[in-house]
């Protein structure tokens, strides 16, 4: 890259961090929750190094992050960066009609409260994902109920007018779903059911029975049945028989072809699974019209290359983990390089939803920097981990912003969630390592602070993941003067691609914390329960810190406190961990010689 070109290029991340003010058409976060904001001088720390390839040596000295103050004043709505319902996101087809009334078991809906929810889903959720390409209620439900009802979940998640709508369908809408796959040929709407599912999952999943990857797996093989990798909507070859559906465009083909292969990337990495087949053809691109998929899709074409390089980066870094036990800081460069000629082909593509975008393949690409080898040199790792810091840093601050203009974590899918679990677990990691420098450690507090409300916005109700991630990153912190020093951030998980750095921290923070609880006398988490902030099991059933009345949203409900609380002295500095978390969502059972082991592995 020359030196006009990376001038260029830093000018762009400026322009979109510093963007010119325009009218407010966002929805503001409620006042009851502030926002701790980071001023727009220092919003994007090691944003420009992010983005440029020029790297210092390894031996150069670690760069020192800015300070991240909260912002006091009230600052003017930039420009909008979420997706709009524009040619590429808006569903084709005639104005719909009022919906006719429909009913799933016991819970009926009116036409105007089914418009309600479709009104919602189509402006808020819909252009981070815009499969569906029909807006029509009745049509939908004709196609497939499961999409129908599925549509309705996510809207009610964050907009109801029935405070027991949401719960309702948590409880009843996977009995409908695994009722609907179990009588193959599966239609293409029941497919897009599925990867909807999988882009907002209901909020009672855990780790242990996430149904992600079984829902993929589903509309993969449905989708080939229909011939949609195809690009075709009535392919003469995969149109016969049972699987005859003459019904579907190219258009909504190709849109769910992409889908399926957004979504198995993310579920994949997600749960630190080998990549899924290679499915990122040329298909899709009879939906560009000839362009780019970014310049003819904006951000749903610039997100599917965006997984379509994170596929061959855990390809290539599963066939190196697969040799050893760490990757090489070479491979990781070289795959840097790749990824650098791509953000040149996206650089009109500068809005701060796909800076956030790239930042995120980009981070996903660092996090390997944290499972090294043996043979690394410190000045070498020490410069990686800067640079891992540095993004995760960018990336929340971002996620941050975003929010606070359009209300982005309110409304965005799962993967996003997991990308900012990462970026805090590397914050976290590296403030209580050897490896922070003392502005970093200055400044640790406000970047906790940013990495934790950044949690709590993704949450949709109390004792889901999130939260409940929350209130284990709360515990850890308020107690980290009794932990250990982390000489080295490096993950105990390198098989675990594309999730090395959740599943290598979170294993850490339980053993730490039970070592804590062992060490003040307690039994670990083998024993006697505490009270916990995130409660277990489903939780309540309203939704999350970010909801509010302002988006229609109910009223959390407490979890329950557990009976044996009241035992625990006040001034035992333990009471408050989550314990049930670290038993629920991970399956922490006692291995050999008291190790711990993370769902099932030593």
């Amino acid at each position: 890259m020359t030196s006009q070109q990376l001038e260029k290029e830093v000018q762009t991340i400026k322009n979109a961090v510093n963007p010119s003010p325009v009218s407010a058409t966002g929805i503001l976060p409620p006042a009851a929750l502030p926002l701790p904001l980071p001023s727009p001088s220092t919003a994007y720390p090691g944003a420009a190094s992010a983005f440029s390839d020029h790297r210092p040596p390894p031996s150069a000295s670690r760069v020192s992050l800015p300070a991240l103050s909260p912002v006091q004043q009230a600052r003017q709505p930039e420009q909008v960066p979420t997706p709009t319902l524009t040619s590429h996101t808006t569903p084709t087809g005639p104005a719909r009609q009022p919906a006719q009334p429909r009913a799933l078991g016991s819970k009926v809906l009116s036409g105007e409260d089914i418009d309600f929810y479709f009104d919602h889903y189509f402006e808020h959720f819909h252009p981070y994902f815009p499969i569906v390409r029909s807006q029509d209620p009745d049509k939908l439900y004709k196609q497939s109920p499961i999409l129908f009802w599925t549509l309705i979940a996510i809207s009610s998640r964050r907009y109801t007018r029935d405070a027991g709508l949401f719960p309702f369908l948590i409880e009843n809408l996977p009995r409908e779903v695994w009722a609907a796959v179990s009588s193959p040929p599966i239609t293409m709407s029941t497919v897009d059911a599925l990867l909807v599912l999988c882009t907002w999952p209901l909020p009672s999943i855990r780790f242990l029975n996430d149904p992600s990857s079984s829902y993929v797996a589903i509309a993969q093989n449905a989708a080939l049945l229909l011939g949609l990798h195809t690009g075709r909507g009535t392919h003469p070859e995969f149109c016969i028989g049972p699987n005859r559906q003459t019904d579907i465009t190219d258009e909504e083909a190709c849109f769910t072809w992409m889908g399926y292969n957004i979504q198995a990337q993310r579920v994949a990495s997600s749960n630190g699974f080998p990549p899924p087949a290679g499915f990122f053809n040329e298909a899709v691109n009879r939906a560009a019209g000839g362009r780019s998929l970014p310049d003819a899709l904006g951000y749903f074409g610039l997100l599917y290359e965006m997984q379509k390089f994170s596929n061959r980066l855990s390809r290539t870094v599963f066939s190196v983990a697969e040799e050893g036990e760490g990757v090489p800081d070479t491979v990781i460069q070289l795959l840097e390089d790749e990824l650098n000629k791509l953000k040149q082909l996206q650089a009109r593509h500068n809005s701060d939803l796909d800076l956030f975008t790239i930042l995120a393949v980009q981070f996903e690409l660092q996090s390997y920097y944290f499972i090294p080898l043996s043979t690394v040199d410190e000045p070498t790792f020490r410069h990686n981990v800067n640079r891992a810091y540095s993004t995760a840093q960018a990336l929340i601050n971002l996620s941050l912003r975003l929010e606070s203009s359009h209300r982005f974590l309110l409304h965005a899918p799962q993967h996003v969630f997991r990308t900012i679990l990462d970026a805090a677990a590397v914050v976290f990691d590296v403030l209580v390592s050897g490896h922070a420098t003392d502005v970093e450690l200055a400044n640790a507090d406000v970047s906790v602070k940013n990495a934790q409300e950044a949690l709590r916005r993704c949450s949709v109700q109390e004792g889901d993941f999130a939260m409940r991630v929350l209130r284990m990153s709360e515990s850890y912190w308020s107690l980290r003067h009794m932990m250990p020093k982390l000489e080295a951030p490096i993950s105990q998980y390198p098989h675990r691609t594309g999730a090395v750095i959740a599943f290598g921290t979170l294993r850490r923070w339980k053993k730490e914390l039970d070592q804590a609880r062992v060490g003040q006398g307690g039994s670990g988490v083998g024993g006697v329960g505490v009270g916990g902030g995130g409660g277990g099991g489903a939780g309540g059933q309203g939704t999350g810190a970010g909801a509010g009345a302002g988006a229609g949203g109910t009223a959390s409900t407490p979890a329950a406190t557990d009976a044996n609380a009241s035992v625990v002295p006040t001034s035992d500095p333990l009471q408050d961990i989550d314990w049930s978390m670290l038993m629920d969502d991970f399956d922490w059972t006692a291995g050999g010689g008291g190790e711990p082991n993370f769902l099932g592995l030593s």
